[in-house]
């Protein structure tokens, strides 16, 4: 697979601080973020008290002042992307106490290019959001909170009618999407390209106070097709190794 940029935060120390210096390597060979979205009484850390794989998640909030708390890839790890891309980002929300925001964004430089975003339609729901900041596609499904979704979709960046959004959501590491979301007429990734992302508060570039604690897990970019869970791997067999003048006795009970 064509990966992009990958994430899963099991690089970092419980409590840490999340930064551009400290997000790379780790066991997950995790690619650095090139940016943070922070601001006075915010909050971007490697949190232990909750993950969907491993050990780590990367935590996001807001204080009582606007500011913005997210995690971003910018051009330097992504290059240019002007044909269809795929992506994933695990998310666990503490309360849906919340201005809707758009969690996960689609940039070129700075400017929007589309996301998908959650309470800005229907409060505790998800939905897509144009270039154009309109909104559509509200999800049908309720977000609970401090449970871990999986929300995985393709891009194809164009103009309207041209551009197009396709979105599952899943339950933690399930296979089966709990509903799946398609737009066609939409505007995403600033016309004909994109070439940065953001998880996490003030993504879309409007920022709010009082955001509650948003976990990421899990995120990757990629340009081969959608990700799927990112389980551990496989694990040998550890069935027995049986001596040949048993094995025709032992076989029956397997």
């Amino acid at each position: 697979m064509s990966v992009l940029a990958q994430q899963d935060f099991e690089e970092g120390t419980n409590g840490t601080t999340v930064s551009t210096g400290n997000s790379g390597g780790g066991p997950g060979s995790s690619n650095a973020f090139n940016g943070i979205g922070s601001g006075t009484g915010t909050t971007e850390v490697f949190d232990s008290s909750t993950a969907l794989n491993g050990s780590l998640s990367g935590k996001v909030a807001v204080g009582t002042t606007s500011a913005a708390a997210n995690f971003q890839w910018s051009s330097t790890q992504l290059g240019t992307i002007s044909a269809v891309s795929f992506g994933r980002a695990a998310f666990n929300i503490s309360s849906l106490t919340m201005t809707g925001d758009a969690l996960i964004a689609f940039l070129t430089g700075t400017t929007f290019g589309g996301g998908i975003q959650l309470g800005g339609l229907t409060s505790g729901k998800l939905n897509f959001q144009n270039t154009a900041f309109s909104q559509t596609n509200t999800f049908t499904t309720t977000i609970s909170i401090n449970t871990w979704y999986r929300i995985e979709w393709q891009i194809t960046p164009g103009a309207s009618a041209a551009g197009n959004l396709v979105a599952k959501l899943f339950l933690g590491n399930s296979t089966s999407p709990l509903e799946t979301q398609t737009s066609t007429t939409g505007v995403y990734g600033s016309a004909t390209t994109w070439n940065a992302a953001r998880f996490g508060w003030g993504a879309a570039g409007a920022n709010h106070a009082n955001q509650p604690a948003l976990n990421f897990d899990d995120l990757q970019l990629n340009t081969d097709g959608f990700p799927g869970p990112n389980l551990p791997a496989a694990t040998a067999s550890t069935r027995p190794v049986v001596a040949p003048s048993t094995a025709c006795v032992q076989a029956s009970t397997w």
